[in-house]
């Protein structure tokens, strides 16, 4: 993985897959704009209820992350995520 925070954040995926929380999860989620751009979300999870999540693991956002991100909810009708690792536990919003 390209940080330690994304690998951390995708062994807790794992383990809630084997919980029954998360039915499964798809890594590095390309979405494309009309415009050609392009943002690659780390993680897609289906959730057992029939919810679904665009989560990206950030250490810092970025302004090109900011941008790309804005872009791409004002294109889909969707909501991405963001994971922090705050000491030992992770925040999502």
């Amino acid at each position: 993985f390209p940080s330690m925070a994304q690998g951390e954040f995708h062994q807790l995926l794992k383990l809630s897959v084997k919980a029954g929380e998360i039915l499964f999860f798809l890594t590095d989620v390309p979405i494309r704009l009309k415009s050609g751009t392009k943002l690659i979300v780390d993680n897609l999870i289906f959730y057992s209820d029939g919810r679904y999540e665009f989560i990206d693991v950030k250490g810092a956002l970025t302004p090109v992350f900011l941008l790309k991100k804005k872009q791409v909810e004002d294109a889909y009708p969707l909501k991405i995520k963001i994971a922090k690792k705050k000491g030992k536990r992770w925040s999502i919003y």
